[in-house]
């Protein structure tokens, strides 16, 4: 067995460095998964909500103004009539 090293010295290399260099390893490989889990979560979530905001704009511009269903029962738009300007000339 191979005495512990001096104080104040630190080698990558020491056997129980590389333990606990594999801890910290299999530590944050798990974290790696789980936040590349949460990403792919958040991004099915953004695909979704994008496909609803289509589909809700699809549904406004077909019933907004010139869309493909105008309802039946709107009255017409009012017939503008032509303004009468009357100048009045005094002498």
């Amino acid at each position: 067995m191979a005495p512990p090293p001096p104080l104040g010295s630190y080698s990558p290399q020491t056997p129980g460095s590389r333990n606990i260099s594999m801890d910290f390893t299999k530590g944050i490989a798990t974290e790696v998964r789980y936040l590349l889990a949460e990403i792919g979560k958040l991004r099915d979530e953004r695909r979704q909500l994008q496909y609803e905001i289509a589909e809700l704009m699809a549904v406004k511009s077909k019933f907004s103004a010139g869309g493909e269903y105008q309802p039946d029962w709107r009255p017409p738009p009012p017939v503008s009539q032509p303004q009468c300007r009357i100048s009045v000339l005094w002498y």
